[in-house]
């Protein structure tokens, strides 16, 4: 596992770890969310409440099987079934991790190679 995968499986396991931390079942409503922040805008309620822990988890778990199918794929390209349409769907799929790693740019440091 190289180190833009070891990466972005940790902010991964951050983002759902306080994902999991939230109250309530993870699905949060505009209105409820007044009930915590009544001076919070109705815009921002309604961005609270489309970004809840549900979805959080949700975009973690779509996240973590793409890293998985891209650690398969890295694998059978590495026992020496090399094609062009194999390496074409990895060159994608690690420009994906390479943007969703983007997302955190306080922990890129001095990564420049995954910087695009």
């Amino acid at each position: 596992m190289d180190d833009l995968i070891m990466f972005l499986l940790a902010r991964l396991d951050e983002d759902a770890a306080r994902a999991q931390r939230c109250a309530g079942d993870g699905s949060w409503r505009p209105d409820e969310i007044a009930a915590y922040g009544p001076d919070l805008s109705p815009e921002v309620r309604e961005h609270m409440a489309a970004h809840d822990p549900a979805r959080v988890l949700a975009e973690v778990e779509a996240k973590r099987q793409m890293v998985s199918e891209y650690e398969k794929e890295q694998r059978v390209i590495e026992q020496g079934h090399r094609t062009a349409w194999t390496e074409g769907g990895q060159a994608a799929r690690r420009s994906m991790i390479r943007l969703w790693a983007q997302v955190y740019p306080g922990y890129l440091g001095d990564q420049d190679a995954w910087q695009l």
